[in-house]
This record gives C-alpha cells, structure tokens and sequence, in this order.
C-alpha cells in the first residue's frame, strides 16, 4: 500500500483591507519619514538600525501592530512572542534582493503606498511581490508534481500578506511614478 502525504505545506495568508485609507495616508508619512532618519543607503531594507516602527512612533503603530497580530495568531493557531516592523521604501529601478529571513518564523509584508502599477498580462511586474516554491529552490521545472516554481502577490495598499520567513522571496524592480513604501515584519512564534 502507498500513501502521498504532504510534509511541507506552506501556508500563507492574504488579509484585505487590514487598514483603511487614512491610515495607510499616516503610515506611509511616518515610514518615509523613520527611513529618510536611520538609512543612510537609501536602499530598501536597508537601514542599521533593526528599531522596530512601534516603538519610534507608538501611538500611532501599537494599534496596527496588535491588529496584524490577532489576525495571524487567529488564523495559524499560534502565539507571535516578537514582531519586528520596519519600512522598505522603493525608488524608480529599485529591488529588494532573493533572500530568506534565517531569525524569524513568520513574514509579513504590508502595503502602504503604492503607485506603480503592474501589468502581468504585459509581462510587468513592477513592484510585485514574489515568493519563490522552497521545493524549487536548486532547480527543477517551473510546474509538475510540486507546484509552481513562483507565487507572485499584487500590492494593494492597506493589504497585508503573511508567509513562513523560511520561503525565498524578493520584491521586482519598481518603476512607480513616487516612492513606494510598505512595512516589513519578522515574527517570533510558537504553537497555542
């Protein structure tokens, strides 16, 4: 007798809306404003200083920080004992690289500002956010038995996506017509 079982399923977590468009408007202000102070690069997710946004601006983070929380702890069932948020600014041309986050259990991306305006059926993926299929990672074809070998998400500000910090992902070239600015996390978690 044979049994295919799934050992390494992935579980990621799209969240519509997490903030309306006000907040989005004050976030994005105090974000450019947290990276024009502590990155001396100018590169997205660049910055020396790991200062999480909700501690340099609490009245006004604390809130969105524990709201993003209660959803991931709802959703996978766990206990988030750390949540690190910065800001990653993107200018014309600019990426962020293939990389993993090897300290933290959980990621999260979210959206702020977001004036590029990709076109996949185009072949443009300015600013798009991409996950690459762990399976995949040495090679192998782009779809068969273990899926697809990437997993793009559209930016949609006030959205937020969440995925194990293990999976490759990068952010393509963006070519909006201002800065773009979304949150960043890193979440230490535990099973409830």
């Amino acid at each position: 007798m044979s049994t295919v079982n799934k050992i390494f399923p992935a579980p990621v977590l799209r969240i519509q809306k997490l903030l309306s468009a006000s907040e989005v408007a004050q976030a994005s202000e105090l974000a450019l404003k947290a990276n024009e102070r502590l990155n001396d690069h100018q590169v997205p997710y660049s910055r020396t200083y790991r200062d999480s946004l909700d501690f340099m601006y609490p009245e006004y983070f604390k809130p969105i920080f524990r709201r993003l929380r209660r959803h991931i702890e709802d959703e996978f069932k766990c206990n988030v004992s750390s949540m690190v948020g910065r800001e990653s600014i993107f200018r014309y041309g600019q990426h962020l690289p293939f990389h993993t986050e090897p300290h933290a259990d959980i990621s999260c991306v979210l959206w702020l500002d977001f004036p590029a305006k990709p076109d996949p059926t185009k072949r443009d993926y300015s600013g798009m956010f991409c996950l690459h299929n762990p399976h995949l990672l040495f090679g192998g074809r782009a779809s068969g038995v273990f899926g697809n070998i990437n997993h793009m998400e559209m930016p949609a500000p006030g959205d937020a996506f969440v995925f194990p910090s293990h999976m490759p992902h990068f952010v393509f070239p963006y070519n909006g017509e201002r800065p773009g600015v979304e949150l960043h996390f890193e979440m230490l978690a535990e099973a409830a």
